[in-house]
């Protein structure tokens, strides 16, 4: 990673290269394909994965806006279950923009923070074991479409967080709300948890800080597409059948 902070641009560029392990496996099918018995499921991690990256953050009229440009090499890619060692690899492009700053008080408010994210990622070429490659014109998404989860060339998604701010609504005692909503836009990505079209959750929270040492939060978290059986691909989370509540305290010592 090297950065570099011109005068002339006011910001900061950054330059990176990784090589890295996939941390999100695929499920692959081991034993002899004409032997049931000996047949059975395995997770399986894409390894020597390449990624080449700039960044670029500055502020802009107040606003402090980032942006990310990357292009990643035999990455794991959304595949159907084979007798593989592997899944589908193949090279895909990413960007992501965001946008991050405050607003001062309003009659509804004292303050208040925000965050605006826009990702787009476009899949290149496939590198290794096509057949397995879930996406449209592919062998496993024939007679399919993409809301049974194939895969596009594009997509697009945004993510919006919002958190207004309450000074001093009792002594000692400030009051935030966080708000967040996430979505795919359209087309369903092809690398492994990149998003698909409609997938997405949001969420509702109350949390209090008391003498600025101990903070009390609690939270509402729900999903756009509801997963309630095997059939659901289009949009499958885990857990995303049902809203959950979650409270937290901090404090610190």
């Amino acid at each position: 990673m090297a950065r570099w902070s011109p005068a002339w641009l006011e910001g900061t560029l950054g330059f990176y290269y990784r090589k890295y392990d996939e941390k999100i496996p695929w499920l692959t099918l081991g034993g002899n394909p004409a032997d049931p018995a000996s047949q059975h499921y395995r997770w399986s991690y894409a390894q020597d994965v390449e990624l080449y990256g700039i960044s670029l953050s500055k502020e802009i009229g107040g606003v402090s806006v980032g942006a990310e440009v990357s292009y990643r090499k035999n990455g794991a890619f959304n595949s159907a279950a084979g007798f593989s060692e592997e899944g589908a690899r193949g090279n895909s492009q990413h960007v992501v923009i965001n946008a991050m700053g405050l607003i001062g008080q309003t009659p509804l408010f004292d303050t208040a923070s925000y965050l605006a994210e826009f990702t787009y990622a476009r899949w290149d070429k496939v590198t290794k074991n096509p057949e397995l490659f879930n996406a449209m014109g592919f062998a496993p998404c024939a007679g399919k479409s993409k809301t049974d989860g194939c895969i596009t060339k594009d997509y697009y998604g945004i993510g919006i967080n919002f958190t207004p701010t309450w000074f001093q609504v009792l002594p000692s005692l400030d009051l935030k709300m966080p708000m967040t909503y996430s979505v795919g836009l359209k087309g369903n990505a092809a690398n492994r948890a990149g998003g698909y079209q409609g997938q997405g959750d949001w969420s509702i929270g109350l949390s209090a800080d008391w003498k600025q040492k101990y903070n009390f939060t609690l939270k509402y978290v729900d999903y756009l597409i509801k997963v309630k059986d095997e059939t659901t691909v289009n949009g499958e989370q885990p857990i995303s059948d049902r809203g959950w509540l979650v409270f937290t305290f901090k404090t610190s010592f």
